[in-house]
């Protein structure tokens, strides 16, 4: 059986959020594999959330904040460790956004998963570079100048873009004595006043595997309010398996009902479970016994009516 990995970042003040998504993972994702936690330490994590992955057996790697003022930043930068050579005592490894909603099982992820894969980024692309998907990743001042295109990103301009909310890695892919790791950085340092700072870790990793990205199913990052099969939108959006939720409206906001009450109520119901004893002492018992115990499940006819319910009653209001 293949040894997996799953590791989430998160600084302290997502940290309430991280153990959503852990508890997702392990329930509605049915993930059987490890599960590491990437943590900025821009401050130290409090007892009981240090106690709650002892408990699961969730391993933490502390991650010393370089720049106090700028931790989103930074935060996003920490994807890049995954790339080390620790990591390949493991087969496959995927890292997943915190903010994301896990509807279905990731049993499937890394189906032909022989270097790295993340799913085409949605947005169109004209040719150009400004005007193109590059012109998007450009902080403000660094867009509004007369450039060249730089080597890098000129071999680009004709390849697809590719999201970052998932990325899948086979870890033979990755290199011994941290070649890779060390191949990021250099792209990251060279480039970091050109990007937006709020796009982090993604325009890096495009430049860096161009033309070594495998295609992602769409399901496993299946972006919010886009539908590239032109089917039913809200049919595709609860048959994907992990959606990527917008800046603005993420599913702990009320504001994300407009994309679909079903899957806000399905986190609400996991963040409920991820804090309720019970359910953490059954899912314990799961994970030490799989053959004898059964993993917690969301109750799906509840939910479907407590859906129901809260459409009627946002109607009314």
């Amino acid at each position: 059986m293949a040894k997996k990995l799953l590791i989430f970042s998160s600084n302290y003040n997502y940290i309430k959020y991280a153990k959503v998504a852990i508890y997702a993972a392990l329930t509605t994702g049915k993930w059987d594999g490890d599960i590491i936690l990437f943590y900025l330490k821009d401050k130290e994590m409090n007892p009981y959330d240090l106690n709650w992955f002892k408990y699961l057996n969730i391993e933490i790697k502390e991650f010393d904040l370089k720049k106090r003022n700028n931790v989103g930043e930074e935060a996003k930068k920490l994807i890049y460790n995954l790339f080390k050579s620790d990591y390949k005592k493991w087969d496959y490894v995927v890292h997943l956004d915190i903010d994301v909603i896990i509807n279905k099982s990731l049993k499937n992820i890394f189906n032909n998963c022989q270097t790295i894969m993340m799913v085409k980024d949605s947005e169109k692309s004209p040719k150009g570079w400004i005007k193109g998907r590059w012109g998007r990743f450009l902080n403000d001042e660094f867009s509004k100048m007369r450039i060249k295109e730089p080597k890098e990103i000129k071999k680009q301009l004709n390849c697809p873009a590719y999201a970052s909310g998932t990325v899948c890695v086979n870890a033979s892919f990755i290199e011994e004595d941290n070649k890779t790791y060390k191949n990021i950085l250099k792209f990251e340092k060279k480039y970091r006043k050109i990007f937006h700072p709020r796009l982090g870790d993604q325009p890096i990793l495009n430049i860096c595997f161009s033309g070594k990205i495998q295609d992602l199913d769409f399901k496993y990052n299946r972006f919010h309010n886009q539908n590239p099969y032109g089917m039913n939108h809200n049919h595709t959006l609860k048959q994907a398996i992990i959606i990527q939720t917008p800046l603005n409206d993420r599913p702990w906001e009320k504001s994300f009902d407009k994309h679909s009450v079903f899957l806000r109520l399905k986190w609400l119901e996991q963040a409920k479970n991820s804090k309720n004893p019970k359910k953490l002492k059954q899912l314990k018992r799961y994970l030490q016994n799989p053959a004898s115990s059964k993993r917690p499940e969301i109750n799906r006819v509840y939910l479907i009516f407590k859906t129901i319910l809260t459409h009627i009653k946002n109607k009314i209001l």
